[in-house]
């Protein structure tokens, strides 16, 4: 393989440290066939494009097929390459794969802050109301660890697990009452070779008790 202006990415993500796995070369982009993809190429991929630790080495194209380009086939990295294109390989558009079988890397340097989002939604909650706090994650395709804050402390049982890739959990309260006022967040944690992986917290939403509905607040000013 002729290694000159060869550039990877990583494409079709959440973020441009996850993705699949594409290289530019003779003036396209094409895609590398997932035969012998592993953690090891992963974790040049992530060293290369500046990206944190590995996270997972993914194959099926889970991003999505590629172009109709597949420029590599049977990548063999030992893990201490400084690029993709210091390791073993077959030749330029050498391959034996189909639509489908795409390689993809997900890096820490994805770990982007969740989203978080509260049903109804309201400057001020009545007593008695009932609320849904949910945290949306990015697509990872990775587990994930979702955990509750109320004033910046972990709620001991908000913590969720989320498996699947377009993650959202949910901590549920019913009857709201003076005790459930403050500022909620959370924040999702995830494990890869023998590593602990936390994302930063989410924005905060603060969740304000009033004494009274909204409607009969305004009943009440109409008598006034």
């Amino acid at each position: 393989r002729s290694y000159a202006k060869a550039v990877v990415r990583l494409s079709n993500g959440p973020h441009q440290c996850a993705g699949r796995v594409e290289v530019y070369h003779n003036g396209q982009w094409g895609s590398v066939c997932d035969d012998d993809w592993d953690v090891n190429d992963a974790t040049v991929v992530c060293k290369e494009l500046g990206c944190g630790n590995v996270l997972a080495a993914l194959k099926l194209s889970q991003y999505g097929g590629g172009s109709e380009k597949i420029w590599l086939d049977n990548v063999m990295c030992s893990g201490t390459e400084a690029s993709l294109m210091d390791c073993y390989a077959q030749p330029w558009e050498t391959h034996n794969c189909g639509p489908g079988e795409d390689a993809s890397a997900v890096c820490s340097g994805a770990l982007v802050k969740a989203q978080l989002s509260v049903t109804p939604s309201h400057d001020i909650f009545s007593m008695g109301e009932s609320v849904t706090v949910t945290c949306s994650l990015p697509a990872l395709h990775v587990p994930m660890q979702v955990h509750f804050l109320k004033d910046q402390e972990t709620i001991p049982d908000g913590i969720q697990e989320i498996q699947h890739a377009y993650g959202t959990s949910s901590l549920s309260m019913t009857n709201l009452s003076l005790f459930n006022q403050g500022n909620y967040s959370c924040f999702y944690t995830t494990s890869a070779t023998g590593q602990l992986f936390i994302a930063p917290t989410s924005d905060p939403f603060q969740i304000q008790i009033g004494r009274f509905c909204k409607h009969m607040a305004t009943a009440w000013k109409g008598f006034q």
